[in-house]
């Protein structure tokens, strides 16, 4: 599967992910919803990114590289109440 910023694309291109990675993170959801829920990590936006599933041919598959979970990290923020 592939993911695009449309402003850092000229710059870096596209990044390739594994589709059982996605669904560890995000959970089963249709790549259109998977697009709105992903944000670029190196401008930080989400208003222009792109999703879509490939199944590449062997030439193709040796050519790029894809990305994969190392693990989950889950932050702690605090939430105050007054009384």
């Amino acid at each position: 599967m592939w993911v695009d910023c449309g402003y850092c694309h000229d710059r870096y291109g596209r990044r390739y992910y594994d589709p059982g990675d996605l669904i560890k993170v995000f959970g089963d959801v249709d790549v259109n919803r998977l697009s709105r829920a992903m944000k670029c990590e190196r401008c930080g936006r989400n208003d222009n990114i792109e999703c879509d599933v490939i199944v590449p041919a062997a030439a193709e598959r040796a050519r790029i590289t894809v990305r994969r979970l190392v693990k989950i990290e889950v932050r702690k923020r605090p939430v105050w109440r007054d009384g």
